[in-house]
């Protein structure tokens, strides 16, 4: 058997692969690995037509998985795992000419589709029959067209947006790109109140907030009857962001961290079990 694997993944996962995932599996596992970067549908009709033989398949969105597994595929793929989460956001140039006016959507004191749909307005994004970054663009669209209540804003968009294959030959301008972010964890904090006094806590938060950086968020919280501690759950993708936070109200408070999932994910992991 070969000690090394071939790993077939999209191109924005190429940092989390090089730097995070392939080390940590050749540390636990002794093999090694050699990767082929490619827009994720594409990487993915190539293993449908058999062009592409990989150990391992990492796409940019789960749902691609779809197109190669079950017996109708030929159990291409037998089973997946998320592993991290994305978002759309519309990155551009500071030299851009319309830099003033991005920036201003950017501090929500314009709309930004306004902006894209400006004259001489150069916007591109990636083709949606090879990269989900395409067709989740073409989904951006049909969304905002519904949230603004515009009839007719995604044809209008969908004319004015082309593939970015121009990133090569002219240089950065502005396109819709996926954020990549590791899947954010639920955590729950128990916070026990020094001295079992609440009232030096209440005061801070009343004077200065919750103090959380940002990229942690706060989703709820409960306090016990003697108002002793407080249960709060929170949730990041980054964990040290907790540690931050915490140096904030160490001084008034312990704390107890606890990752957690919620029920119905924790029934979903459980049932295949059973």
């Amino acid at each position: 058997m070969s000690d090394s694997i071939t790993i077939a993944h999209a191109g924005s996962l190429i940092q989390v692969l090089t730097q995070d995932l392939g080390p940590a599996f050749t540390k636990q596992t002794s093999y090694t690995w050699t990767n082929i970067a490619g827009p994720a549908v594409g990487l993915a009709n190539q293993i449908r037509s058999g062009a592409l033989t990989p150990d391992v398949y990492l796409s940019a969105d789960a749902e691609v998985n779809q197109v190669l597994i079950g017996p109708q595929h030929g159990d291409l793929v037998r089973w997946f795992a998320v592993l991290t989460g994305t978002r759309m956001v519309l990155a551009y140039s500071p030299n851009s000419r319309f830099k003033a006016d991005l920036d201003a959507a950017a501090a929500g004191q314009a709309q930004w589709i306004d902006v894209l749909q400006s004259p001489n307005f150069v916007f591109r994004r990636s083709d949606p029959r090879n990269d989900p970054g395409g067709y989740r663009t073409v989904f951006v669209f049909q969304l905002a067209e519904r949230f603004y209540r515009r009839v007719g804003l995604s044809a209008q968009m969908r004319n004015l947006h082309q593939p970015y294959d121009w990133l090569e030959r002219t240089g950065f301008r502005s396109v819709l790109l996926r954020r990549l972010s590791m899947q954010k964890t639920l955590y729950m904090v128990i916070e026990r109140f020094k001295n079992q006094d609440a009232v030096p806590v209440y005061r801070r938060f009343r004077d200065q907030g919750r103090m959380a950086p940002e990229g942690l968020v706060y989703i709820s919280s409960w306090v016990d009857y003697t108002r002793a501690e407080c249960y709060q759950l929170m949730e990041t993708d980054t964990p040290a962001l907790l540690d931050v936070w915490m140096a904030n109200w160490n001084d008034l408070v312990d704390f107890e961290i606890h990752p957690v999932i919620t029920s119905a994910d924790a029934a979903a992991r459980v049932v295949p079990l059973l």
